[in-house]
């Protein structure tokens, strides 16, 4: 099945106007510019009528699915530009007959996947910088003897992998997604002598959803949620024994983002986007009570990330390539 692009569209109102009942034969020619530069010649005295624009639209909900954004541009511009009055029942007739049926909406079955759908692998850099805040209460009472706050923001890579979708069947992607992120990100505290308390980060997980539109068929922003995990050891020396305790630390994530399929890197057989993303993760607090390095007090490490990914994503189940102006299956509108 063929798709049309904004000029197919522009190229069956110039065909439909030229057949219409209102003599267009011996009408001047006016030229609309559309929303894409492009121009179509319409009579100058042609009228069209609500419904007629809403015919063209039914056309453009079809394929709207396939290249989001292009069709209601184009058609809101018609709306804006040409005159809304009467038709004639044979002209309105006339451009239905001319409409392009087809034989069920665009879809990723019919039509190829839309943008950023599918299965997906990515790879990401990371600026994570972790805030951490160490209270030290004692043991017995229960009273604060000690708050430390510290932070670091080292570079750290990981990969995501990542399935989206168009539950709606329009422009709105929903992608489940998995990242895992190796660090080695050490946030201590260190006292005079070289003692020390703190945390060392060893990996983080995050699994959630990126919600979406496809503003075009190259670019979307999206918003984000998820759950986190982050292993770590929470490691005192105080210059005797030494502690150190591995713990799984479960947090929520939400963020936001953008992806971009630049031209350059498509020519590579599947889809390759790059993406940018900022990420606030609250933090579990992780409790180490009196360790054989400090008996006679317990610890809280409370727990914030701010983190700015740049990662790039290759798409395993991309959209074909456009349709172009010479592989469109439209009629050229009649001789005068």
């Amino acid at each position: 099945m063929r798709i049309f692009s904004h000029r197919g569209v522009a190229a069956i109102v110039a065909m439909v106007f030229g057949m219409s009942a209102v003599s267009a034969h011996a009408q001047a020619l006016q030229m609309i510019t559309l929303a894409d530069g492009s121009s179509v010649a319409v009579p100058t005295e042609a009228n069209i009528s609500r419904q007629i624009v809403r015919d063209l639209d039914d056309l453009a909900a079809d394929i709207y699915y396939c290249a989001p954004g292009d069709y209601r541009r184009v058609l809101k511009d018609l709306e804006n530009k040409l005159s809304l009055r009467n038709i004639s029942q044979r002209a309105h007739d006339a451009i239905k007959r001319n409409i392009p049926k087809y034989p069920e909406p665009c879809s990723p079955k019919s039509a190829g996947a839309p943008p950023f759908s599918g299965f997906a692998l990515g790879f990401e850099v990371n600026d994570n910088t972790g805030q951490l805040q160490t209270t030290e209460k004692f043991a017995d009472s229960g009273i604060i003897s000690a708050v430390l706050k510290d932070q670091k923001d080292p570079i750290d890579v990981g990969i995501v992998a990542s399935y989206g979708f168009a539950p709606w069947n329009n422009a709105i992607i929903v992608s489940a997604f998995l990242s895992m992120d190796v660090m080695n990100q050490k946030i201590y505290h260190t006292f005079p002598g070289g003692t020390f308390i703190g945390t060392q980060a060893n990996w983080l997980a995050t699994t959630g959803v990126k919600v979406g539109p496809a503003l075009t068929p190259n670019f979307r922003p999206y918003l984000l949620a998820g759950v986190s995990v982050l292993n770590q050891n929470l490691n005192i020396n105080f210059g005797g024994p030494v502690t150190s305790n591995n713990t799984s630390t479960p947090g929520f994530t939400l963020g936001s983002g953008a992806e971009f399929l630049p031209g350059v890197l498509q020519n590579f057989g599947l889809p390759i986007g790059l993406f940018v993303q900022y990420q606030h993760t609250w933090w579990r607090d992780a409790q180490l009570n009196t360790p054989a390095a400090s008996p006679l007090f317990n610890y809280t490490f409370a727990r914030q990330d701010d983190t700015f990914k740049l990662g790039l994503n290759i798409y395993f189940n991309g959209p074909p390539p456009a349709a172009t102006p010479s592989d469109m299956a439209v009629k050229a509108p009649p001789s005068k």
